[in-house]
Parts: structure tokens; sequence; C-alpha cells
């Protein structure tokens, strides 16, 4: 009997002194180690835990990028002490004095790593694509292949074939490395939030959300000052009417840059007005196919809203204030000065 005491009290202190060191290895900064030496330094090191993946891949980048001393206690510390279970995925940037201890706990409270990004409004999916590439988010032909998706946008309820016009400017904090397809989500999801602050619970079919959203998009590119953007909606939508011609300069800047590929241009020549192309809306007389750029509120609302006017012409001031003048009759936009715009 006495033997069996000695036996478990022996145990018990293997037991304790494994538990010690294990805590004393965790609760180390790994640049104490005079094997880790060369880590010390005072840059945050990016770690990305992505979605489903098991611990131990985990372990082993924190080691390699020498963040902790060992991947074997890191696992053996997150299995006893239940948090396997319970780190998020996430892009994460971890300073190197951390403990494991502390590290593990930033997995479990999902303290991810994010970047404060403001899209324009106007933007394209392309110039949104580009930003998102540029600041480490995702990849902008990702992003742009999950714009496109069949599949996605009839999960988002998107009624286009693509989500132009869908993803709504504004400023987000998103994570390094996130998934294309959670970020089309993200903006989509948006867009239909502030959509409801334009005309409530109102039902609106398919077809004609995405003409307002096409229309939209070109009083976005049109307007300079807000003031103006009802009075342009109004003039398109009394053209629409009449059958006229749209006849918009941003539509012809659209197919210029985004499906040319061209700069952006200085000036709009009248060659360009005779493009052959479903977005020139000097030739053909109905709305585009698609929305030219993702608008804002105030387009939304000039276009959902729009002021009763009987306008059919509209060009900017020379004054150089930004605003545009407006007549009822070819005569009177005659006087006023015609010009040819680029944006």
């Amino acid at each position: 009997m006495k033997k069996r005491h000695l036996i478990l009290a022996a145990a018990g202190l293997i037991i304790f002194i494994t538990i010690a060191a294990l805590l004393m290895v965790l609760n180390a900064p790994p640049h104490v180690s005079t094997d880790l030496s060369d880590a010390a330094g005072s840059e945050p090191v990016s770690v990305v835990f992505e979605k489903g993946q098991a611990v131990t891949f985990l372990a082993e980048e924190l080691a390699q990028k020498k963040l902790i001393r060992s991947s074997e206690f890191f696992k053996l510390y997150v299995k006893v002490s239940g948090k396997d279970s319970k780190l998020k995925a996430g892009s994460y940037r971890i300073s190197r004095g951390l403990s494991a201890v502390q590290i593990a706990r930033l997995f479990v409270d999902g303290k991810v790593h994010t970047i404060r990004i403001t899209i324009p409004e106007g933007y394209t999916s392309r110039q949104i694509a580009d930003m998102l590439e540029r600041e480490g988010i995702t990849d902008a032909r990702e992003f742009l292949e999950a714009a496109n998706s069949p599949e996605l946008l009839k999960e988002i309820g998107i009624p286009s074939q693509s989500a132009e016009g869908f993803l709504f400017p504004d400023t987000y904090m998103l994570s390094e490395n996130t998934p294309a397809q959670e970020i089309v989500r993200l903006l989509s999801a948006n867009f239909f939030e502030k959509l409801k602050k334009v005309i409530g619970n109102t039902g609106i079919d398919g077809k004609d959300l995405l003409d307002k959203i096409i229309l939209a998009s070109i009083v976005e590119r049109e307007y300079r000052k807000a003031e103006d953007a009802g009075k342009i909606a109004r003039v398109f939508l009394n053209r629409l009417k009449i059958g006229m011609p749209l006849q918009s300069c941003a539509t012809i800047v659209y197919i210029l840059t985004e499906r040319m590929g061209k700069p952006h241009p200085e000036k709009i020549f009248f060659s360009d007005l005779e493009i052959k192309d479903p977005y020139n809306t000097y030739r053909n007389r109905e709305l585009p196919p698609g929305p030219i750029s993702n608008p804002g509120l105030t387009s939304l609302n000039a276009v959902f809203n729009p002021p009763e006017n009987d306008y059919l012409y509209f060009r900017l001031s020379e004054d150089g204030s930004g605003s545009h003048v407006f007549s009822r009759s070819f005569d009177e936009h005659i006087q006023n000065g015609i010009s040819v715009k680029g944006y």
C-alpha cells in the first residue's frame, strides 16, 4: 500500500513539474531563448488562420515565424485548456513580445488585424478590386470573379449578371486575405440595408430594381453637386419617357475605361460618341444593360425619389462651381452653350 502511495505521489509530482514547465514555456516570450535571439524585433508578424484549418498548422506556422518556442507545447495547451475549438479564423498581426498563452487568447477573442478602407462613390467593380488588392485584403482577379459569379449573385439576390451597382461605397474595416466572396457579400448586404433607408419596406421587382440602379449609377457619374442629382435623374427619366437617348458622357467614359481598357480620357471626342457598344447611350435609346458604377445614397435618392420638372437637357456651368444648367428645349440648351463633358 505504501509503495502504491509512493508511485502516486511520484506520478503527481511528474504531472506538476510537467504542467509547471508547460506554463513556463507558454508564458515566456520566445525571444528570451538564446536559440531564438534573432527573432527579436518591433514589427508585428502576419499570421493567417484559415477557416477549418487544423490547430497543428497554426502551431507550426507560429513556431516557424518564431512567435512561440514549441509547436507541440502550444497544441497541448490549447487542447488541455479547451481552446482548440474556440480559435477564430482570420488574419492576425502578432507582436513578438507576446507569450504563447497571450497569442492563444488573441485567436480565441478573434482579434484579427483590420484595415480601414473607404470606397468612393461612383467606383466601378474593377476600381474596388484594385483598391482591395493594393491594401492586401483580397486578390483583384478573385474579387471580380466573385462579383460576376452567377451562383453568388443568385444567393445574394442581385437581379443582374454582375454585382456592379450593388457594391455600396462606404468605409469598411476588413482583414487581410479576406475571401473575395465574403467581401462581395458584405458590400452588397450594406447596399440592401442602405436601400431600405431610401424606399423603406416597399417591395420592388428585380427588373424595376435593376433599371433604377442602372440609372442611379449614371447619375452618380454625372452630378457634381448633390442638389443637382435629383434634377439630372428627372432629365434622364423624361428622356426615357419620350424615347430620347440619354446621351450620358459617363457611359462613354465607362466604355473607354472599363470595356476597352483605355486610360481615363481628359476629354471626349465626337468620334467616341459613335462607338458601337450597348453601353453607348448616344447611339441607343434605352438604358444600358447594366450599371456603370456603384452609386451612393445621393444618387439612389435622386432616382427613387426624383423631383418633378420638365427639363430635357443639362450641362456644367462655366463658373467653375460644379453646378449644372438645365434647359427645357434644345434651343434653350444651345443658348446656354453646348459642351461634351469629360469625367
